[in-house]
């Protein structure tokens, strides 16, 4: 493997790594929207 094709291909690697952290931290985050709209509603309905 040429050095330069192995320069590429961690670059590569490491923007899909950096794009699944993004997509994980975005379902985390509406996850827990989801459960504070929950809990707002059980608030509503008690």
């Amino acid at each position: 493997m040429s050095e330069e094709f192995e320069k590429e291909a961690i670059a590569a690697l490491d923007a899909l790594s950096q794009h699944h952290m993004d997509q994980a931290n975005q379902a985390a985050a509406k996850a827990d929207d989801a459960q504070q709209q929950a809990a707002a509603l059980r608030g509503e309905a008690a």
